[in-house]
This record gives structure tokens, sequence and C-alpha cells, in this order.
């Protein structure tokens, strides 16, 4: 909040300000939930033939790609108990795109979610989650959709090449991936599916965002779910984050949005500012006051 207050009193701060900003206590509950979920280290316990690996986390045994490492797993865990989410009890059907292993829609089912469709194109990230919600996949609750959010249904070209951030994979716009994966449009999954209620759209899909909302413009009109969408991405965080917000209000769906996680970043466009990295979208009304979050499991 201090920060925050810097760079509205040095006129750096446009975008994170009155109710967009989060209240003091909704910072104080993220910033102890990241502490918390920081101290507990991810710990490695096994692999497998393909050279994935297992890991006891604070959400239990995780499955990650090869060259995930210990700073990497433990921030995914970690980034669940900031309320960065801010999942409620009612949230039980929700998409989750750009899944990467798992970690959001494992923390869901633990949190009561009784439905999550996940998006996730990038091969070795999809095995994982088959993995990691094998139960889930099992029994039906968990629905494995393994292309990229887009505006429409095509072919696009990917990038896998960072192996130590299999969550940074990402759509290339340019050709230049190293393999071409599907995409599909959220608006054609859901009436796919037969979809009647949906709750929750959690959306960190690497600079695909705009795409991806554009794509799910009848959903959210109908059915007027929550969205988090990080929008720390692209070569201008600023104006990427400006856009998600302007695609949100295009829909016409009477949408209030406040910036969960914000940063001070050097943006190509307007110069050091304070600037979006996550943003909730909620139906007017109201904020939802979330449950405090469990505590945080040990790890041996």
């Amino acid at each position: 909040m201090v920060r925050r207050s810097l760079f509205t009193v040095l006129g750096k701060n446009p975008a994170v300000r009155g109710s967009h900003a989060p209240t003091f206590s909704e910072e104080w509950r993220s910033v102890r939930g990241l502490h918390e979920g920081l101290r507990v280290r991810p710990t490695k316990i096994g692999s497998d033939e393909q050279g994935r690996l297992l890991w006891r986390t604070s959400l239990g045994e995780m499955w990650t790609p090869a060259g995930a490492g210990e700073d990497y797993v433990g921030r995914l865990a970690a980034e669940m108990y900031a309320n960065v989410y801010e999942l409620v009890g009612s949230d039980k059907v929700l998409l989750d795109c750009g899944a990467n292993v798992g970690f959001f829609s494992r923390y869901a089912f633990q949190r009561g979610a009784e439905k999550v469709i996940a998006f996730e194109p990038s091969p070795g990230n999809a095995a994982c989650l088959r993995k990691n919600l094998a139960p889930e996949l099992a029994d039906g609750r968990f629905v494995l959709i393994e292309k990229g959010v887009w505006e429409k249904e095509t072919v696009l070209s990917f990038s896998t090449r960072n192996i130590n951030n299999p969550g940074g994979h990402h759509l290339c716009t340019d050709g230049e991936g190293d393999i071409k994966v599907q995409v599909t449009s959220i608006d054609q999954v859901v009436e796919q599916l037969g979809l009647t209620k949906l709750d929750y759209i959690k959306m960190d899909v690497e600079g695909a965002e705009v795409k991806g909302l554009q794509g799910a413009e009848r959903t959210i009109r109908s059915m007027r779910p929550r969205l988090c969408v990080a929008t720390e991405h692209t070569d201008d965080l600023f104006a990427n984050a400006l856009e998600v917000i302007d695609s949100v209000k295009k829909v016409g769906a009477g949408y209030e949005y406040v910036v969960a996680e914000s940063h001070g970043y050097q943006s190509p466009s307007r110069g050091k500012v304070l600037t979006p990295f996550s943003i909730l979208f909620r139906p007017a009304g109201p904020r939802p006051v979330p449950p405090v979050a469990a505590e945080v499991q040990r790890t041996s």
C-alpha cells in the first residue's frame, strides 16, 4: 500500500487506484498467504521413465516436467495461498485457462469446486496434468482440453523452449515456435460441453489474453462468471493490462475490476509506472469475502 501511494503521488499510478485497488484487508491477506506459502519448500521425491519429476508440496504431491526446479515449484504452490484468485465457496464450475501442471485446478478442488475444465496446449504440461488430476479425470470432475484459448479454432505456432519454466510456454503469432498446437475458443468449448453454469474463469495464457477474452464474449455475457486474468505478458505489460481491461468492458456485461497484484515496471509506452500483473473482474455488486485460506500443509 505504501508503494502504491508513492506511485500515486508521483503521478505514476493510472490503473491501481480508488475502487480498482485492493482493500487493506485484501492486501494483508495476500501478503500473509504468500509469506506462509513460501515458508514451505517443495521436496523432490521421485521421477518417472520420461524424466518427469514428482514433488511433495503444500498442495500435495505434484508432477512437473523434467526442467522444473525447486524455486519454480515453490512459487506455483505459494501463489495459491496469496489470495490472488479470490476463490469463494460458491465457485463450483471453473475454467482453468493456461492450466500448466494443475496447481490452480488442484487448489480449486481443495476449495470445494465440483468441476474444472482445463486448457493446456503444452504437451509436457498436459502429461503432468493427467497424472496430477488422475482421480478427478477418472470420475469426470476434471476435463482436460489439450488446446490453447484463442478467438477461434485454428492451429498456431507454439514455443516450449523454456524448459526451466514450463508455465512460460506460449503461442507465437510470428511463427517462431518449435511446435504447432491447436487453439479454440471458450465459447465453442462451453457449447460443446453443454455447460449451463460457469462461476469462474482463471486465465494465465502468456500473452493470448485479449484473443482468449474475445473468444469468450458470449459466455461472459450469458453466464457472468468472475474472471482472474494474469496480464504480465507481451512486450509491454502495462499496455497489455489496459487492453485486457478494455476487452472486458467491450463485452458490455457490467463488470467491475480490482487489481489483485501490481508491480513497478518500465513500460515502453508509459515509462516507469505501477502496472497490473493480475486483475480480478467481478459482476457489479458487493465484493465477495473469501474464507480464510486453509493452513498451509507442512512438508517434511
